[in-house]
């Protein structure tokens, strides 16, 4: 077990220190009279305050700033390494884990496959390994772990409804993680953090109304509305893989999940099931002729190298996704659906026939109003977002603890 080292940002000591701190690091640089402006304190209280967070190794001044007339001001920004925090992608097949500053960048990153060993031994783990990155000084100032689940979670409990990518039912993951780690443990949906990482530090940037979507083995989302994670009353918002779509595929019409149709284990299926009826590949090369170890990746991988029937396979994936995709639109009105995952690595392969579908189920005022693009911190959106729900909370006050989760930038 990791000895708690009793860290905790809040120590800086009162509320408008804790409020100083956050906004300087937010606002990177700023001036002693901006963060007056900012904060309705005056210009000696944050003097002294600023004076006080350089001595105890939070903040430095980094130079002279423009101004508009008179003495220039001196420029304060937050010192990256006077915290850490550490964010996990916690995946069936692959557990990711990074070690990122104050500023939310990524310092070195751990990813280990569950083998011969079990998923929760493993994320055991990975997350020593990264801590161990850290030298007893830096342990010190390790605020929390936060992590990324697949599945259903009760957000508040920190307790894994169920998760079938990971074969768990009613896993009480925080306090598992708390016991063995003895740190702060902040957990959320895989989708909601990544959605919160592309929010923040990615391609949605610039949009307050978002919809995230993960593919990868399975299929998810994570909605963000007026810059607040959106969870729903229950706190399983976001689960459109498990929205019913009425297909013709076969003989008869039959009732089935967005899932079974595009992510990433319905496709793997439908390349083992083509080969096995007979037709040519080069999946039986990519796999050895071992066809169920067939991956997404590797179907990907064969599209982009001409395959036939791969291509044929992400085009249909294309196909149901922006009908799922236009269900969201007409149900949330989102100015933003970025798509992640696994399947995002297709590239133009899956986004051409997608926007085809969307221009022919959309009417133009809809379509014209909503862009679908792909995110931009690809694998490390995961891990990235879910450290930065340490950083929130570290950073948040006494009284935003008990708020709805406002989504600051990192």
């Amino acid at each position: 077990m990791i000895k708690r080292t009793g860290f905790d940002v809040s120590q800086v000591s009162d509320a408008n220190r804790l409020k100083i701190l956050s906004i300087v690091r937010e606002n990177k640089p700023i001036s002693r009279t901006q963060l007056a402006k900012l904060t309705g304190l005056s210009l000696t209280a944050v003097s002294r305050i600023i004076g006080m967070l350089i001595e105890q190794g939070y903040v430095r001044e980094i130079g002279l700033g423009d101004s508009g007339g008179g003495r220039k001001p001196v420029m304060l920004e937050i010192i990256p390494d006077a915290g850490f925090a550490i964010g996990v992608d916690l995946g069936g097949t692959s557990i990711r884990a990074a070690l990122v500053n104050l500023h939310g960048q990524a310092l070195h990153i751990v990813e280990q496959r569950p083998e011969d060993t079990s998923i929760l031994e493993t994320l055991y783990n990975t997350i020593h390994k990264t801590i161990q990155q850290l030298d007893e000084n830096q342990r010190k100032r390790l605020l929390g772990i936060g992590v990324g689940t697949p599945g259903l979670i009760d957000y508040a409990s920190g307790v894994v409804i169920t998760a079938a990518n990971l074969g768990w039912k009613s896993v009480a993951l925080r306090t598992l993680l708390e016991e063995e780690f003895d740190l702060p443990i902040f957990l959320d949906n895989d989708a909601n953090v990544a959605a919160l990482a592309e929010w923040s530090q990615g391609a949605g940037q610039k949009a307050s109304h978002l919809v995230y979507i993960t593919v990868s083995r399975g299929l998810g989302a994570g909605i963000i509305l007026d810059g607040q994670i959106y969870r729903g009353a229950g706190g399983t918002a976001g689960e459109i893989g498990d929205t019913f779509l009425f297909t013709s595929l076969d003989p008869e019409p039959r009732l089935l999940t967005l899932e079974d149709l595009c992510s990433g284990r319905a496709l793997e299926s439908q390349a083992i099931e083509a080969i096995k009826r007979g037709e040519e590949s080069h999946l039986r090369l990519l796999s050895e002729n071992r066809l169920d170890s067939i991956s997404l990746e590797m179907i990907i991988e064969a599209a982009q190298a001409g395959d036939a029937l791969a291509n044929k396979l992400v085009q249909r994936a294309a196909y149901w996704l922006s009908v799922g995709i236009a269900n969201i639109v007409h149900s949330l009105n989102p100015q933003l659906i970025i798509i992640g995952g696994t399947l995002s690595m297709a590239g133009k392969i899956l986004l051409e026939p997608l926007y085809e579908t969307l221009d022919r189920l959309l009417s133009p005022v809809l379509r014209k109003k909503v862009e679908v693009t792909t995110g931009l911190l690809g694998e490390h959106a995961g891990v990235l977002g879910a450290a930065s729900l340490v950083l929130y909370h570290a950073f948040a006050t006494p009284i935003q603890h008990n708020e709805t989760v406002s989504l600051i930038s990192i």
